[in-house]
């Protein structure tokens, strides 16, 4: 019973500190795309962006075992058009779910990014590594996508390309959430 206690005030100690984590400016932002997706039928606009967090010390050692990319002193940034996508899969009326529908769950992507659980390259259902259609490197290939967990009593995910590119960024691509016990 112990065990089971403590668990359970460890991870009511990780959801206040995500709730608390809470980016009110990347918020805003995906309120002005989500505000946008719904007054247009067409995608939000590309050229539009939110820089997020350097990337830790940790989080490019990581990248670097799975991609063989040196992510150190790189920066973080999230498109209109990234937003636009998980408002399609998995916001308020998401084709996949709506695990994304709460706006302030955009704003809590960085502490996932912080505090995240694992991180892994990103597999289709068929198990064939998969790489953004959108970012590239600079010979123009691919950039290979990974993807973060974070488990807030359900799980959290981020995915993020990593492009090996001069100009030091890595790209959030999308997020989702699965629930747990029902307080993810």
């Amino acid at each position: 019973m112990y065990k089971s206690h403590k668990a359970d005030m460890d991870m009511d100690r990780v959801i206040e500190e995500y709730k608390a984590a809470t980016d009110e400016g990347l918020v805003s932002f995906a309120q002005v795309v989500r505000d946008e997706a719904g007054a247009r039928i067409d995608k939000p606009d590309n050229k539009r962006y939110y820089a997020l967090g350097m990337v830790s010390e940790r989080a490019a050692d990581d990248i670097e075992g799975l991609t063989g990319i040196d992510a150190g002193g790189y920066k973080r940034s999230i498109k209109g058009s990234s937003i636009g996508h998980i408002e399609r899969r998995h916001g308020p009326n998401g084709k996949q779910d709506h695990s994304m529908a709460d706006i302030n769950d955009y704003g809590r992507i960085q502490y996932v990014l912080d505090n995240y659980d694992s991180i892994e390259l990103t597999f289709d259902q068929n198990g064939k590594q998969t790489f953004s259609d959108e970012f590239k490197d600079s010979n123009s290939r691919p950039a290979p996508l990974v993807t973060y967990r974070k488990r807030i009593d359900g799980m959290f995910y981020v995915i993020e390309a990593v492009p090996n590119a001069k100009v030091k960024t890595l790209q959030i691509v999308s997020a989702y959430k699965v629930a747990g016990m029902g307080k993810c």
